[in-house]
This record gives C-alpha cells, structure tokens and sequence, in this order.
C-alpha cells in the first residue's frame, strides 16, 4: 500500500482472464472503502500475472510484479495518479 493521488493505492492480483490471475489496482479516499481499477489489456497486459509492489516515484506511480501466466518475466508499470 502506499499513499498516491487523492488517497491510498494497493496491487496485487485477481481473478480474471482465461489464464487465471491478472495484475490488479485497488483505490481507495479513506482506507475503508477500495474499489477496483477496472482491467485495461493495454496497461496491464493479456498474458496473466501479478504485481507485487507499488511505490511513488516524482508524480508516478510505480509498481512491479510479473506477467506471462507461467513463464512469468519480471515487470514494471508507470502511471501518474488522477488528482
């Protein structure tokens, strides 16, 4: 979990495509109430995977993880947070 935008960011994965998991954001204003970054195959990837961990880089958010389903490779997505 770390601080970013107008509140806290967590990753991790989730259920999804016919590969299994897929990397998954949650947002939330408060800390009680998360909801889901929907999935974009354009950012997150079609291949399965997870992302691992989530840090705060000048305005962008950075998180690394893995795609690939099982033959996992090594990634990292940068996005700038919505004020």
């Amino acid at each position: 979990v770390t601080a970013a935008g107008p509140g806290l960011v967590i990753v991790g994965e989730e259920k999804g495509l016919p590969t299994g998991i897929v990397p998954a954001v949650w947002i939330s204003v408060d800390g009680l109430t998360w909801s889901r970054v929907p999935h974009d195959e354009a950012f997150f990837g079609v291949d399965g995977g997870f992302m691992s961990s989530v840090t705060v880089a000048d305005s962008d958010l950075v998180a690394v993880g893995a795609t690939g389903g099982l033959g996992s490779l090594g990634a990292v997505w940068v996005a700038t947070p919505e004020n």
